[in-house]
Order: structure tokens, then C-alpha cells, then sequence
């Protein structure tokens, strides 16, 4: 055996490239691999069965709940203590619910020190707390050295979680050093003043996820005023059918501010555009901002926000607005009242030189020309990834600006750098003057996505993106080029969406490369 395959370190990273199966037979070759393999086997635990079994032996009982056959042996302890214990860095629990008894028997072991001393990360999803019991939670778990803690109910309406106060007093008393916090809790009123308590409480926190709260004032002040480097702040996006309802009000007029909103560099809400218009008053050191409301924002509401943050928001680098109601009523409504972003509402953010991100989703196609984008372009000149509405709900408007693949040209010799395009292009009308362009060198796109844009001639798309796409460019296309956003019904949009689009892009995507590579062999 190599000298380096006794070293512990090497081992480690050797292992960890290895599958269970694999480190389950490392484990027994030697006692020096058995440690490490061992260390790579049992370092996260997500299955609250597999834990309990290593104390004893379990069994279901008629309503569906574990129970430990026996009592908790000294023996099983000890074996737990001198083999498993201290090897545990991440622990995920479902449906715990379902081991409560035992549990409650582990809990009630009295030892000199926490359960699992080297534990870093909790992970706990809670169905419902019938019984109210404090190892419904896994509080016999948490310890100061557990750094971070994700509690998720969520799936359940109303107020799940019955002694709260208990709850949160017990998480910042046991993890006093956490630095990610992030709880997935229906947004009960009640739970706002505890919860500001208990961030209050964590000196050391940089994370904090926590619920859309239909008034999120109290929560705002409350963190403005920490003295900790909290700089990471998501308000999460609630799926439709569990909790529609965003946040409508934030109000800090009049309220004595301290630096903790100042400290923020990420900021993520699930929010109307209007009441997240309220966090942008004054200076902030936001780098990233993601703001996701439930409804889609008018063009008025979309330029205000934009304007604060370009005002208020020097160093931002990404911003991301988008909407999750894509229900056909939405469609409807913006038919009967059509409401289009222009580059006037986008112009205020043409100051923000810094940004390498920017994604927008709207129902109707942004009004752009090539004009336009090229001052984009020129604006914008560390852009990474430009995502532009390229699935609207709505295609047509009678003073719709088109984009055509010239827009492309401008990005490519402006925005070395950029390596995603997602835009609703003008497919079939094709600009003069494309071809036999040397701008392959002077890009990195790597994904390019046309979404729904039309298109009625795939041979000559393909010639054309093959003088401005590199050969090894991935094309999307359809309702999944949107990513996680979806439309209700797409054939109501275009029924030629699924059917004769797709097929034109299908067969542009299959000739690009070629004819892309082609052309630079022979400019060669």
C-alpha cells in the first residue's frame, strides 16, 4: 500500500468521493480506514430510523408510531458513545413526529455531555405537535455547537407549533452560536415579537430565513437595530396552494433605525413591489436583491422600485423581480388592460455599473429594440446573466419594440463576460449584415434561451446565431426555459409554443453547432 494511503487527511478526500456501498467496505479493512470511512459514512444522518436503531431495536405500533422494544442498554450507550457519537456533523430529520417515544427515551438519558457534541447542522421538519413535546422539535439535540438550525412546518396551516416561546427561548439558549437561522413557519402574527427576541439573542447570526409576515414592520425595526453582522436576509416565496399572501405592508416611518439594514448585502422577499419599496429610504450596502411578489407589478411600480435601488443601492450586483401568480386570469386582466415595461422604467438602473445579474419576469414582452439593448450593453459591461421576460404570458401589443438577433451582436462586443442570455426575440424577420462576423472570440455565453420567441425559418436562424454563438452553446426553448416559472396553460399563449416553434427550435439547436464550429474551422 502507498505511504500516502496512510495518511488521514488523503484518506478522507479519497473517500469522500466514494459511495455508502463503497465506505461500508473501506470500513473493514483496516482500523486506520475504518476511521475515516466511518467519519464519511456517518457525518450526516437524514434518516431518524437508521439513528435510532444503532440504541436498540424499533417497532410500529398500531397507530404508526416508533417505540424502542427494550429499554436503552449501558451497553448500546456505550457502543453509540465510543463508535457513532462524535462522527455526527449534520443531522436532517422528516416526520419526526413518528419517533416521539423514542425520543422522549433518548432524552431522558442523563450524560456528562450534549448527545452529539460535534453536531453543526439541524435540519427539522415538523407535520404537526399534537402532543406539543419538546422532542417533536429535537431540542434534546441542539448544543453550542450546532451553527445552523432549519425548522420547517410550512405544510401545515394555522399555528403548528403551540408552545412557541418555549421553542425559540430553547433555540437561542442551546445554540447561542448559530449563524444561520431558517425557519419555514406559516406566518402567524404571534410569532413576530418571540422571534425578534430570539435574533436579538444570536450575536454570531449572518443568515435568517423567516416567513412572509403580511406586516413585516415590527420585524424590519426589530432588525435594524442588531448589533450583530446579520447580512443575509430571505423572507421565503410560499407555494400558491399552501399561502398566497405576501408581504402588503412595511412601515418604518418615524421609527428610531439602527445600522442592521445597512449591514445587509443580501436581501430576498416575497413581497409586493410597492411595500418592498419601503426598505430603500436611505443608503443600503445590498449587493444582491431578489424580490418576488405574488401578482405581477405594474410598469409605475416596477420603475419606483427600480429607482430606489439604483439611488439608494450603489454596490448592487443582482437584482431579480419576478411574480408567481401564472394563472390564465392574470393573462385575462393584462389583455383587458394592457401595461408594458419600456426602457424608461428600466433607465434608472443604467447607473448601476456593477451589475453582473439581472432577471426580469413580466407578462407581456419588455417593450426593447436593438437600440435599446445596445445601451444596455454599453451600461452594463460586467453583466454575467441577462434574463429579460423570455416567456411572456402575452405576446402581442400594438406598441410592442421587438428585439431582433442583432440585440445579440451589441451584447457580445459590449459584455465580454456575459455567459447567460434569456430574451423573447423577433425569430422570423433576420437583420442584414449578421453574417461572417468574427464575435466568437469575444464571448463566453454558454446557455442561450429564446423562451416562446417565434420562428418560421430554423435553417436560417441557425446560420445566423452560428456568426454569434459559440459551437458549444446550450439552446432552451418552450415553457421549461422559464426555470422554476411556469404558465397555467401554454396553448392558450400560442398553441405553436408546443408544436411548430418547438420543432423549429429543436432542429436550430441541433444544427448550431456544427455550423457554428464550421465556420470558425474555416476563418481558420
Amino acid at each position: 500500500m502507498h505511504d500516502a494511503l496512510s495518511i488521514a487527511e488523503i484518506l478522507h478526500i479519497v473517500f469522500s468521493f466514494c459511495d455508502h456501498p463503497t465506505n461500508a467496505s473501506t470500513a473493514v479493512v483496516c482500523k486506520q480506514w475504518s476511521e475515516e470511512s466511518l467519519n464519511i459514512l456517518w457525518h450526516g444522518v437524514n434518516d431518524l430510523e437508521i439513528l435510532l436503531r444503532l440504541l436498540g431495536e424499533l417497532y410500529l405500533d398500531d397507530a404508526g408510531s416508533y417505540h424502542f422494544r427494550d429499554r436503552i442498554t449501558n451497553a448500546a450507550w456505550l457502543r453509540f458513545q465510543n463508535i457513532y457519537q462524535r462522527r455526527i456533523r449534520v443531522l436532517a430529520v422528516c416526520d419526526s413526529g413518528l419517533f416521539h417515544h423514542p425520543l422522549g427515551s433518548l432524552g431522558r438519558i442523563r450524560t456528562s455531555g450534549p448527545l452529539l457534541p460535534n453536531l453543526r447542522a439541524i435540519r427539522w421538519d415538523v407535520s404537526s405537535d399534537d402532543d406539543a413535546r419538546a422532542e417533536t422539535y429535537g431540542e434534546m439535540f441542539m448544543d453550542e455547537s450546532v451553527q445552523t438550525f432549519i425548522l420547517g412546518s410550512y405544510g401545515v396551516s394555522g399555528n403548528p407549533i403551540r408552545n412557541f416561546d418555549s421553542l425559540f427561548s430553547s433555540i437561542s439558549t442551546r445554540m447561542p452560536h448559530l449563524r444561520s437561522l431558517q425557519l419555514f413557519l406559516h406566518p402567524c402574527p404571534e410569532y413576530r415579537l418571540p422571534l425578534i427576541n430570539l435574533v436579538q439573542s444570536l450575536p454570531k447570526l449572518t443568515a435568517l430565513v423567516i416567513p412572509p409576515f403580511p406586516d413585516m414592520s415590527i420585524i424590519l425595526i426589530g432588525i435594524s437595530n442588531l448589533d450583530s453582522s446579520l447580512s443575509h436576509l430571505e423572507v421565503f416565496t410560499r407555494s400558491k396552494d399552501l399561502h398566497p399572501d405576501p408581504i402588503t405592508t412595511i412601515n418604518l416611518t418615524g421609527a428610531l433605525m439602527g445600522d442592521g439594514l445597512k449591514n445587509l448585502t443580501f436581501l430576498e422577499l416575497y413581497s409586493s413591489y410597492s411595500a418592498a419599496l419601503q426598505i430603500f429610504p436611505e443608503s443600503r450596502n445590498l449587493k444582491e436583491i431578489q424580490i418576488t411578489s405574488y401578482e405581477p407589478a405594474s410598469s409605475i411600480d416596477t420603475r419606483q422600485l427600480l429607482s430606489q435601488i439604483a439611488k439608494n443601492c450603489a454596490q448592487v450586483e443582482a437584482i431579480t423581480l419576478n411574480f408567481t401568480n401564472a394563472t390564465m386570469e392574470v393573462i385575462n386582466r393584462f389583455k383587458a388592460s394592457p401595461d408594458i415595461v419600456t426602457l424608461d422604467d428600466l433607465r434608472p438602473l443604467l447607473s448601476c455599473t456593477q451589475l453582473v445579474h439581472i432577471s426580469l419576469e413580466t407578462v407581456y414582452p419588455l417593450s426593447l429594440d436593438d437600440a435599446d439593448i445596445e445601451l444596455i450593453a454599453k451600461s452594463w459591461r460586467s453583466l454575467e446573466i441577462l434574463y429579460l421576460a423570455p416567456v411572456p404570458g402575452i405576446q402581442a401589443a400594438d406598441n410592442l419594440k421587438t428585439l431582433s438577433f442583432r440585440s445579440l451582436l451589441h451584447l457580445a462586443l459590449h459584455c465580454p463576460q456575459l455567459r447567460v442570455i434569456c430574451l423573447y426575440l423577433d425569430a422570423e424577420h433576420i437583420p442584414e449584415g449578421l453574417e461572417g462576423l468574427d464575435t466568437t472570440t469575444v464571448t463566453q455565453i454558454s446557455e442561450f434561451s429564446v423562451g416562446f420567441s417565434p420562428i418560421n425559418d430554423p435553417a436560417q436562424v441557425a446560420k445566423v446565431l452560428a456568426s454569434l454563438l459559440p459551437p458549444k452553446v446550450d439552446v432552451s426553448w418552450g415553457p421549461s426555459s422559464g426555470g422554476s416559472f411556469q404558465w397555467e396553460n401554454v396553448n392558450v399563449i400560442s398553441p405553436s409554443i408546443n408544436t411548430t416553434w418547438d420543432q423549429h427550435w429543436k432542429a436550430v439547436a441541433t444544427f448550431l453547432p456544427v455550423m457554428a464550429q464550421m465556420r470558425i474551422d474555416l476563418m481558420r
